[in-house]
């Protein structure tokens, strides 16, 4: 018998609304299951990836801003940072915070009050995006040197830095999302075992595949709108949405019968 292709967009409304109609998507086999996260990919991943190279492009011409505005003389080397500055320098445009300290006189809690920002040090930059911070240790490029003339060399090209994260985070996207349907699909028949059914390992990865659709959606909302939701909250809604999906699988041998989305 000949399975029935469901549309993308129809798919990507049971995966995302109607776990109890999974049955509907997973018959169609492993195969169609990998095309419909390519699918994703190519809309939401595509979208993620737009909105994080349109953030590094912002904070690249954050940087760049501060820097035309006046860069003091400096000198990196053995994995310090030396500025001829008598104070901090601190520059703000926009909500954005930048501050240039190698006197000790700020810290990371100088940016709590700012949604983003950047904190330069002797010994480490930080950068805080949202509820997010990320700290790199200069410790870590001792055998790298430069100076002031040097970065404003170097400066037409940060652009660049923009379209190779959106690229980069494309090709990730379908990597970790078939990485966490494999995680997904191994808590699958854990899920399997509680409600005492049986299935292929093969139905349980396309199931996965499925379930993360919704949160993936709201993790790219989320950083959208530069908040981050909680990892607990897409993990429970994965698994309720693998336990209903489960739970009102059909036996093998029953053709199910398709309901009507048309109302929606």
């Amino acid at each position: 018998m000949e399975k029935n292709k469901t549309p993308f967009f129809k798919k990507l409304l049971i995966a995302s609304t109607k776990p109890k109609d999974y049955h509907l998507l997973i018959h169609e086999g492993v195969g169609r299951a990998f095309f419909y996260l390519f699918l994703f990919t190519l809309t939401f991943g595509l979208l993620a990836s737009i909105i994080a190279a349109v953030k590094t492009e912002l904070e690249i011409r954050n940087i760049i801003k501060v820097t035309e505005q006046g860069m003091p003389n400096f000198t990196f080397e053995n994995g310090k940072l030396d500025v001829d500055i008598e104070e901090p320098i601190v520059t703000e445009n926009e909500g954005y915070i930048f501050i240039l300290d190698d006197t000790g006189t700020y810290d990371q809690s100088d940016l709590e009050e700012y949604n983003e920002g950047a904190l330069l040090l002797a010994d480490r930059i930080i950068f805080k995006d949202g509820y997010e911070t990320t700290e790199i240790h200069f410790k870590d490029f001792k055998d790298i040197s430069f100076d002031q003339d040097t970065i404003k060399s170097l400066m037409p090209y940060l652009h660049w830095i923009s379209i190779i994260v959106g690229v980069f985070l494309l090709f990730w996207f379908f990597i970790s999302k078939m990485a966490a349907a494999l995680f997904y699909g191994v808590i699958s028949l854990i899920i399997a075992a509680i409600q005492k059914q049986s299935f292929t390992f093969g139905k349980l990865y396309s199931a996965s595949i499925y379930a993360i659709t919704l949160p993936t959606i709201l993790t790219i909302v989320g950083n959208a709108i530069s908040y981050s939701i909680p990892w607990f909250l897409t993990f429970a809604v994965t698994i309720i949405f693998l336990w209903i999906g489960l739970k009102n699988m059909p036996p093998a041998e029953k053709v199910a019968e398709e309901p009507d989305y048309t109302q929606y």
